[in-house]
Order: structure tokens, then sequence, then C-alpha cells
């Protein structure tokens, strides 16, 4: 199409995201083929598919020529025509696509709010915050009201800042932060192994505390390969085979009855309504093919409808002979598709015009006026600027049914077992459709989200554990999430589609297939790349990464908190020397403890994990007192006693207690003193590696799992990380060049097997800890168990 002057007007795109070109698809000529030219040519019309984005640079031109221009914009399932605009002379065209949308706006609000494993960091940063602020505290009153008065000369106020910040900096884990870090991120390395993409390493754990998922279901549960398996037309049944053989039959056959004939017309009005009333196309480069095997973009059901007309006629030369006149397209709250078509060679009139309309049938069987032969009423031609508006009231009454076609969606073949094993850890799992509610009942019956099919009355009558909710907006799915929110529940959403985008940004964790349209996936969370049984060891690891992290934690926690504090109390309280060094306090927490705590991110998952509730975020903490207790107060008591009676055992051995005489050479004590620091070091690294035998199981015995020769529990990791230890030690303790630099010194062997055989104790009472605690599950032990 020219304009008035016949110049070329340049079509400039702002910078909009539109579709991949492996999302859209070119047509010329009445040819389509799937993939974006990247120099399209005069004349071609790049048409896009749902939901995909594609980055168009502000200096992109296109030149066209025309007399008007009609845009239609697909935002969703919610389609919308703009009128169709004059082109003045010499005018530079401008579009601008309108992104007032429900779902546009709804999908680019941002995520507010913070995963429940910040809120669990939060509350421990809070929590060691705490236990610092009362450890100053402590050390600035033992200074006002004792030593202030019977030792001035001891710790003046310049040295006592000093040790409150020496105490504060031995209190804080400094390898926690690394460890964590590394924890999530090799776990969700392992989950992208798997096909499960995680998008934020903050989600990795938010899908192990999920007690409800809300899932989608065409292409989320099922195969999203729909296919028709029944056609009712003119009070009979047919398969789709029946219907070709009929057809082949009536075309090969020269004198027919007249029965036969309107058996024939019945099914031609099908073939007729299925191909002309459908705004999909075959892809030309699939053309050669099956029927089956060709490319169709856009909706399934749509695929599913276009391939039974193909296969009773050529729909190509059905769409020759006929033209369209307007188009209401389907959206996702109508239901419905309206065309008026008319003859291709014949000026539309009241006389030759059809409106034809395909939806759900709920929404269609009150517009039924009568059942006869032919899909058609004739209309008046709108020719007025509220033309659509005299369609729908035109498709509101005398309608003549054709047919209606049963299409069937397989549920993906692992459905049934993955409802099974999520209904088995306690997480309920809710199906939200827009589905008619018949094929929403009968779909969820057959993959298990129900078991009681019977309808109430009174929303109050509805059981909690098993509800599917049919015929939802996208509006109404994100209402169904928050309502579970506003009930304290944490909510997983599973989607693939753009109708799906608000509610998948809105739930703690969203889960897109990978499969799906670009901004489901852009909204989600997380996707799974393979298929929705990965759903399941998604759960699995996020329930897992939960687990570890609170291994870690009671893993460090005694030597790296605990073990290094009471040094300097000591030191501060006593006058004694201060028996670890600050230099070898950073050892132990950013090497020794954090290299053997990041290989607990590699451990198996317990047995039970699959098995028990979800944790409850406002009673199930990260870090609760009875994980402090154990960590502090059993551990970490242990350890730093028996480093305490180590290092001074050897000094005892060395200088004797007392007061020293002229005959001690200063030099003399303080190289003891260093050995002694030494010994205190090596100590807490020995029974550290115990230590990391005992946490990275929480409740079965290490025979139960056994982290070498058994393929569902081992993790070898463990053994290079005690070597790692071991070398850290004999590199600072034992290179005279290090020693000097940082007061270190070796130290005798017996003080190597000592700590052994304390690190052992350890071990075997924490496994009798264990033994109690799954004996007798009602005990004291089982009660105060992290």
């Amino acid at each position: 199409m020219e304009n008035e002057d016949n110049t070329v007007p340049r079509v400039r795109f702002g910078d909009q995201r539109l579709p991949d070109e492996e999302d859209g698809y070119v047509t010329h000529e009445r040819r389509h083929q799937q993939g974006l030219s990247r120099q399209p040519s005069v004349g071609s019309l790049s048409i896009h598919s749902t939901g995909g984005f594609r980055t168009i640079k502000p200096e992109t031109a296109l030149p066209i020529t025309y007399r008007t221009l009609s845009i239609e914009i697909d935002e969703g399932q919610q389609k919308k025509q703009d009128e169709a605009r004059k082109v003045k002379e010499k005018a530079a065209v401008g579009s601008s696509l309108d992104h007032s949308s429900c779902i546009t706006k709804l999908t680019s609000d941002p995520k507010t709010g913070i995963t429940p494993l910040q809120k669990e960091m939060l509350r421990f940063v809070l929590i060691i915050s705490l236990f610092i602020t009362c450890v100053v505290i402590l050390i600035v009153i033992l200074w006002a009201a004792w030593l202030r008065k019977d030792h001035p000369t001891w710790i003046d106020v310049p040295l006592l800042i000093v040790n409150c910040v020496s105490a504060a900096v031995a209190s804080i884990p400094e390898g926690l932060p690394i460890a964590l870090t590394m924890s999530l991120t090799i776990v969700a390395n392992i989950m992208r192994k798997n096909k499960i993409l995680c998008k934020s390493l903050k989600t990795v754990e938010t899908l192990g505390s999920v007690s409800v998922i809300c899932s989608d279901k065409t292409g989320t549960l099922t195969k999203n390969k729909m296919t028709v398996t029944d056609i009712y037309a003119g009070g009979e049944e047919y398969t789709p085979e029946a219907a070709r053989d009929l057809m082949a039959i009536f075309r090969s056959e020269k004198n027919i009855a007249t029965m036969s004939k309107k058996r024939e017309d019945i099914i031609d009005q099908v073939r007729i309504l299925g191909g002309l009333c459908n705004s999909r196309e075959f892809d030309a480069a699939t053309m050669h093919l099956p029927i089956s095997d060709r490319k169709i973009n856009g909706d399934a059901t749509d695929q599913a409808v276009m391939r039974l007309s193909e296969s009773l006629g050529s729909v190509a030369e059905l769409r020759r002979d006929w033209k369209k006149i307007f188009e209401i397209a389907f959206n996702s709250k109508n239901k419905f598709m309206i065309r008026l078509m008319t003859p291709a060679n014949e000026c539309a009139t009241s006389n030759n015009t059809t409106l034809m309309i395909e939806g759900a049938p709920d929404i269609l069987l009150p517009r039924w006026q009568s059942v006869i032969l032919l899909a058609r009423k004739p209309t008046v031609v709108p020719f007025s600027s509220n033309q659509e508006k005299e369609v729908l009231v035109a498709a509101r009454y005398g309608l003549t049914f054709v047919g209606i076609v049963g299409i069937v969606d397989p549920p993906r073949d692992e459905i049934p077992d993955v409802v099974r094993i999520l209904r088995g850890a306690s997480i309920r799992i809710f199906m939200v459709t827009g589905d008619f509610k018949l094929t929403a009942q009968a779909f969820a019956e057959d993959c298990g989200i129900i078991s009681n099919s019977a309808l109430v009355d009174d929303i109050s009558a509805l059981g909690r554990d098993e509800i599917v909710f049919a015929r939802t907006t996208p509006e109404q799915k994100l209402r169904i999430v928050k309502e579970f929110q506003a009930r304290e529940n944490i909510v997983g959403m599973t989607g693939d589609g753009v109708n799906d985008a608000p509610s998948l940004k809105a739930a703690d964790i969203g889960i897109a297939m990978g499969s799906g349209s670009d901004i489901a996936i852009e909204a989600a969370d997380m996707v799974l790349l393979d298929s929705f049984a990965a759903i399941v060891e998604a759960v699995q690891y996020g329930r897992l990464v939960y687990d570890n992290l609170k291994k870690t934690i009671v893993y460090l926690l005694p030597a790296g908190s605990f073990s290094e504090l009471w040094p300097v109390v000591t030191n501060v309280a006593f006058g004694i020397p201060q028996i670890l060094s600050s230099f070898l306090m950073i050892i132990i927490c950013c090497l020794t403890d954090c290299a053997a705590a990041i290989t607990l991110a590699y451990e198996k998952p317990e047995a039970d994990v699959l098995l028990r509730p979800p944790r409850n975020p406002r009673k199930d903490r990260l870090v609760n007192t009875r994980l402090i207790f154990h960590a502090y107060f059993v551990v970490g008591l242990l350890q730093c006693l028996c480093s305490f009676t180590m290092a001074y055992w050897y000094l005892e051995r060395q200088l004797k207690f007392g007061d020293y005489d002229a005959n001690y050479d200063p030099e003399y004590i303080a190289e003891k003193v260093k050995t002694a620091s030494s010994i205190y070091f090596v100590t807490l690294v020995v029974m550290q590696l115990f230590n990391l035998l005992a946490t990275r199981i929480r409740r079965l015995g290490i025979f139960q799992q056994p982290p070498v020769f058994n393929k569902d529990t081992q993790n070898y990791l463990l053994f290079p990380s005690v070597i790692f230890a071991v070398v850290v030690v004999f590199i600072f303790c034992y290179i005279p060049s290090l020693q000097n630099t940082i007061g270190t010194r070796g130290i005798p062997v017996e003080y190597w097997f000592l700590p052994a055989a304390f690190g052992l104790g350890l071990l075997l009472l924490d496994e009798a800890r264990k033994y109690c605690v799954r004996t007798w599950p009602n005990g004291f032990l089982a009660k105060i168990a992290w």
C-alpha cells in the first residue's frame, strides 16, 4: 500500500523488547516461515509469538509503503487491536507498544520482601551482635569495677578499647560468610547439572520451606501436545480417523445418498470453522512433513483444531476462498474467538457475511438457537466506529451449533509420582487453571491432585488439602497466591504461560518451565529445564541446603567463635598471656575451618528429607537456642577446655606455675608461650576435624550414613579438606621464616596425638547423643537436639 504522495515512510521502533528470532515467523505473500529475518524485505510482515522478547535498537528502521497500518498487540492472551491510522504526507510513523495491560502492570512491579533464608541470616547476625555486645559490656564492667582499682597499671583506657575490639573480633566467625556463600553456590551448581536453574542464590533454600505449591495445568502438568480425539456434529460422534475416511469416500464417489451428503456437509462445516476461525498458520518450511509433525506457531488448542481441519481438507485452499472482514481475538476472559468472513470474490453484504465463533462450550452453549447443518449466522457488516461492540451483540444469541471438538492434552508421565512424593513431604499441591471445571476436575483426578470429586455449595465446606481452581484469570491466580501467603504459607507457583507471570512473580518462589514463554521465565525465580519431575529434586535440594547450612554453622561456631574468645577474656581478666594469637584466629576461621565447612555443602540428603513436613519459618529457625547451646556449651566448651589443658600442660612442664625469679630469661618465657599458643592452635584444628565427621549428620549415625563406600551417602571431599588443614598447620608452624613472622613454633609430636584422642572422644560422645535421640524421640536429649 502507498501513501497519498507515494513517499516511503520509515517505522522506527523504540528500545522495545520483542521475541527472539526463534520465537517468531515471517509472512510474505501468504507464506509463513519460522524464524525472523535479520534483513526483512519490503512487503514482509514479522509476526511474534506470545510471551517472547526481542530487542530492537532505536536506530532500526524498516521501509514500508501503506495507506493504513493495523497493529495487533498480544500481551498474554489479551489481544488488542488499534484502530488503523491514516499516514499523512512525509510523516514518520512511530510505533508505541501499549504496556498498560493488566498482565504487564502486575508483572512489571518489583518483587518486594526478603526470602526466608535472608530473614534467618539477618536474625543470626542480630544474635551474634547481641552476644558480642554482652561480652564487651562484661569486659568494661570488669575493668571499671575491679581492674581499674586493684590493678591500675595493667590496663588503661586505650588498651581497654583494643581488648574490647579483640574480644569482638574473636567472637565473630569470619569464615561463615565465605562458607555460606560457597555452600549456596555449590548447591545451585549441582541443581543446574540436574536441569534446575536458580536465578539467585538467595532463592536456593526457599523451595525447601514451601508448604503450598500452586500449579498451572496446560504446559506445566501436561505435555502441551493437544490432539483431537472426538468430534460431535449433527447428532453423531466421530473420531478424527472416521471423519477423514468419510470425507475421502465422499470425494471419490460421484453418486451419494442424500443422507450421506448431509453427513459430508456436517463434517465439512467442522473443517471450515476449524480452518477459518483460527489465527494459526503452518510453517512453510515444514509443509512437506506429515500433518502431525508440521510446525504451527501459537496456542496448543488452536494447533489441534488446525491439524484436524487440515486432515479433512486443505486449509490453504479454504482460506483462499474466504476473506476476513473483522476479528475479535481469543482472550482469557471471553474464552472465545469471533471472525466475520465473506467469500473472497464477493463484496461483503448482509447476505453473504457469516459470523463464525469458536470457544469454550460453557461460554457458547447458552447462545445456541438451533442445532442444524450449517455453522453460519448471516449478520450485518459493521462499518461504524464501534464495530467490536456490534459484533459482540450479534454473537450473544441466535448462533447455530456446528459441532464440539474433544481435545486431549495428556498429563506428563511423571505427574502422578510427583504429586505422591510432594504429598509425602507434607506439601499441599493445588491446580490453578483457566480450563473448564469438568476438564480441570477430570485431569486432577487422573493426576491424584484430588481424590474426592464431590461438589460443594458452600466454600466453607471445602477441604484444605485438595483444591482445584478452574476458570481463573491472571488476576485471580495472583489473588490465590496472596491469600495463601496471608495465611502464613510459603507459596511456590509453577507455570509456563504469560498469564502465569503475575502469580509467578508474587509467589515466594516462582517456578517456570524451560519450554515456557520468555515473560514467565523472566518473572520466575527458578526454571525447570527438563521436566516437572525436577521439582522433587528442587524441593529435596532446598531442604538439603537448609540442613547443610545448619551443619556449617554448628561446625564453625565452636572453634571460630567460642574457643577464640576465651583466650582474650582470660588475658584481660587474669593477666595471663593470650594463649592464641590474633593471626592464628584468622587462620582457623578463613583457612582450616572454612575449607572443611565448604565440603559440607556436598553432603547427601538424609533418608527422611522428603518424609518430614516443611519447616515452619516462625518456629524452625536456622539458628535457635538449641543450636547455640550445642555449638557453644557442648562442642565449644569441650574444645576450649581441651585446648587450654594442652597449652597449660606444656607450660607447666616447661616453666612451672607461680612467680618467676631473675634466673628466668624473658625471651625463653616468650618462646615457650609461642609454643603453647601453637599447641592451642593445633588442638583446635585437630578436634575440629573430628567435629566435621560428627556434624555432617544430624540424626543418623556415622555407620548409617558413612562418608565412604556408599554412593548415596559418600562425600570424599571431606578427606582433602582434612589434608588441607594439616598442611596449613605445618606451613605456619614448621617453616622457620613464617615462625619468626607470625610468632609460631613447632610442637612436640605427643601434642598431635592427644588432641586426636580428644577429637575421637568428641565424635563418640556425639554418636551416643544421636543414638539416644533416635531411641527416645520424646526424651530430654531429643528436645534439646539441634
